[in-house]
C-alpha cells in the first residue's frame, strides 16, 4: 500500500496558497499518512490536523483573515 505525504514548506506570502490548495485536496477526499511542515506551513498543517473552535474547512477557509506584515 502506497502512503500519502504532506510537506508544507515556509514562506508566510505563499500562507493562504497552501492553505487554498489543502483546502481543494480535502474537498476531493484526499487524505494524507504523514505531514511534515516548516515555517508557515506549520501554521497551516497545524489548522488542518487540529483546528480551535471550527472543523479543519473552516479553519483554512478562515486564513485569508490573518495579517501579515513585512
Amino acid at each position: 500500500m502506497r502512503k500519502k505525504a504532506l510537506v508544507l514548506g515556509g514562506g508566510a506570502p505563499n500562507l493562504t496558497l497552501m492553505s487554498g490548495a489543502l483546502y481543494a485536496l480535502d474537498e476531493k477526499g484526499v487524505k494524507f499518512d504523514v505531514i511534515s511542515t516548516a515555517g508557515a506551513g506549520t501554521f497551516i498543517g497545524l489548522l488542518y490536523v487540529a483546528p480551535r473552535g471550527m472543523d479543519s474547512k473552516q479553519a483554512l477557509k478562515n486564513t485569508v483573515n490573518v495579517s501579515i506584515i513585512l
